[in-house]
């Protein structure tokens, strides 16, 4: 699976759209749409559009936390099963596939 794209998201709304958008911009500058968010109705639309732009850095502070973790105590304590399994969905393993 490739790298998802490596800048900062946020959620902006098109004009004449209620809807949210999680977007980016490229390094010449150029907003680019990452997802068009939708839900049913505009205000969980932008809660899932929120917690969409927030997945690099939550992705990157687990990863983070984890790394941390397990130089502290070894080899990692079961409970971070979860963090694991998160990291693993976001980096495109799917249960049940071979990596």
């Amino acid at each position: 699976m490739a790298a998802h794209t490596p800048t900062s998201w946020a959620v902006t709304r098109r004009s004449g759209n209620d809807w949210p958008d999680v977007v980016t911009l490229s390094q010449e500058g150029v907003s680019l749409v990452i997802a068009g968010v939708g839900g049913w109705n505009t205000e969980e639309a932008k809660a899932n559009a929120c917690l969409i732009a927030a997945a690099p850095d939550l992705l990157a502070a687990l990863e983070e936390l984890l790394e941390w973790e397990i130089s502290m105590a070894g080899l990692g304590h079961p409970r971070l099963d979860k963090a694991r399994a998160a990291i693993a969905k976001a980096r495109g393993h799917i249960a049940g596939e071979e990596a």
